[in-house]
C-alpha cells in the first residue's frame, strides 16, 4: 500500500480475500434465453408479427444498390426544402436508362485501361498473350473512337459552314482483307473540315454576335456610347423616341374624351392653317429679300467704285494713319465715356425733379398738420376752461352739502 494513505484511520490493511461458491453439479452454466417460444406461445395476438429478421437477408437486399447522396442535406432542420438521398438499384437503372453509343465506347475504354493495369502485373506467356489480345482491343476501340470523332466533326462543320476537304486511306484491317483490296483503291471522305477551325472556331462566335449586336444597335439607333453617356440625344431615325411618342399618344388617346378630342382635331386644323399662312408669308418675305438684295448689292459697288477712286489719296496718307487711327480710337473711347457721363446727369437729374415733387408733397402735408394741431390745441384749451368751471360748481355744490 502507497505510504501516503499509510496515516488514514479506520483503513483495513488486511490482505483481499475473494470467495466463490462451490460447482454444484445440477446447476448449467448456459444463459436462459429470454426470447419466448413463438410455437409453443398458444396465446399469442394474431394482429402482431412474430416473424424474426435475418440480417443475411437484409444485406443481400441490399446489396446492390446504388446510393445517391448529391446535393444532400444531413443537419437537422426541419424545412420543406430538405432534400434526402435516393437509394436505387444498379441493375435496375442500367435496365431502365439504355446505354448511348458514347457512354458505352467510354465504358469499354476504362474496362481495358483497368484490364491493362491488372494485367501489368503478371509475368510470361499468358502476359505476352493477354498483351496482344489487350492491344487487338485497344486496336478496336481506337478505330471506333476515330469514327465517332469523325462524325462529330462533320455534324459540327456542317452546321457551322467550314470549307475543307480531306482524304482518307482506309487501312486493311488484317491480311486477308489486303489481299482483296485492290491495288491503288482508295476511300475518299470529303468532308467540310478546315485544319484551323478549333482556333477560330471561337472567335468566329465572337464575331457573329458582333455583328448581331451591331444589326441590332441599327435596328434600335443607338449605340455604346449612347448607352455610356446618357445626355447625348438619340438619333432620329431611333427606335425608343418613336416608342416614347406612341406610349405617349396611346395615353392622350386613353386619358381623354370625345369632346377634348374634337376640340384637340380643332386646334390641329387651325394650326395646319397658321403654318400655311405662315409659310405663304416666308416665302413673300424671301422674295422681298431677294429685291431688296439687289438694291443692295447696286449700293455696295457703288461704295466699292468710290473707294477704288479714294485708294491713291489713303496710300499718300499711309504714314500718319497708325498715329490717326490711334487718336479716333481715344476719340471714341472719350464720346462713349461722356455719353455715359450725359445719361448718368440725366438720370440724377431726374432723380432730383422727382425729389423735388415729393418734398413739396411733404411741405403740403406738414401746412396740413400744422393747421390741425391749432385747431385740436384751441379746442382742448376750451375744453379745459369748461372743465374747470365744471370743477369749481362741483366744489361749491360739496361745500353747501357739508
Amino acid at each position: 500500500m502507497s505510504s501516503k494513505y499509510a496515516a488514514l484511520p479506520d483503513l483495513d490493511q488486511s490482505q483481499d480475500i475473494y470467495e466463490t461458491p462451490d460447482l454444484v453439479s445440477d446447476v448449467s452454466t448456459v444463459p436462459t434465453s429470454t426470447i419466448p417460444d413463438i410455437d409453443s406461445d398458444d396465446s399469442r395476438s394474431d394482429a402482431i408479427d412474430h416473424t424474426r429478421l435475418r440480417p443475411t437477408d437484409a444485406a443481400a437486399r441490399f446489396r446492390n444498390a446504388d446510393v445517391d447522396a448529391r446535393n444532400v442535406d444531413f443537419s437537422d432542420r426541419i424545412s420543406g426544402k430538405r432534400r434526402s438521398y435516393v437509394v436505387g438499384t444498379l441493375q435496375d437503372d442500367w435496365d431502365e436508362e439504355e446505354e448511348t453509343v458514347e457512354a458505352r465506347l467510354a465504358r469499354l475504354t476504362r474496362e481495358v485501361e483497368e484490364l491493362k493495369a491488372q494485367m501489368a502485373d503478371k509475368k510470361g506467356k499468358e502476359e505476352v498473350e493477354a498483351d496482344k489480345g489487350i492491344v487487338e482491343l485497344a486496336a478496336v476501340l481506337e478505330g471506333l473512337a476515330t469514327g465517332a470523332e469523325e462524325r462529330l466533326q462533320r455534324k459540327l462543320l456542317q452546321s457551322t459552314g467550314a470549307v475543307g476537304v480531306v482524304t482518307k486511306t482506309l487501312p486493311p484491317q488484317d491480311r486477308e482483307d489486303k489481299e482483296d483490296i485492290e491495288s491503288g483503291t482508295t476511300a475518299v471522305y470529303k468532308i467540310t473540315y478546315a485544319p484551323d477551325h478549333k482556333k477560330t472556331h471561337l472567335l468566329g462566335k465572337v464575331a457573329e454576335f458582333d455583328k448581331r449586336l451591331l444589326a441590332m444597335e441599327q435596328v434600335i439607333g443607338m449605340h455604346a456610347s449612347a448607352l455610356d453617356n446618357y445626355d447625348l440625344p438619340l438619333p432620329a431615325n431611333s427606335i425608343l423616341p418613336h416608342l416614347d411618342e406612341l406610349s405617349r399618344q396611346m395615353a392622350v388617346l386613353s386619358g381623354s374624351t370625345t369632346s377634348s378630342l374634337d376640340s384637340a382635331s380643332r386646334r390641329v386644323k387651325q394650326l395646319a392653317a397658321d403654318c400655311e399662312k405662315l409659310a405663304e408669308a416666308r416665302k413673300a418675305a424671301r422674295l422681298a429679300a431677294i429685291d431688296g438684295e439687289s438694291l443692295e448689292s447696286d449700293e455696295t459697288v457703288a461704295k466699292i467704285n468710290a473707294l477704288y477712286g479714294v485708294l491713291p489719296t489713303v496710300e499718300g496718307m499711309k504714314p500718319i494713319l497708325p498715329g490717326l487711327l490711334e487718336r479716333l480710337r481715344s476719340l471714341r473711347a472719350i464720346h462713349q465715356d461722356a455719353a455715359r457721363a450725359a445719361d448718368s446727369l440725366t438720370v440724377v437729374e431726374t432723380r432730383q425733379e422727382e425729389m423735388g415733387v415729393e418734398i413739396k408733397k411733404w411741405e403740403e402735408a406738414l401746412e396740413k398738420v400744422e393747421g390741425l394741431m391749432k385747431t385740436t390745441t384751441g379746442t382742448i384749451e376750451q375744453n379745459v376752461v369748461k372743465v374747470e368751471n365744471w370743477v369749481k360748481e362741483i366744489e361749491k355744490k360739496v361745500e353747501l352739502l357739508k
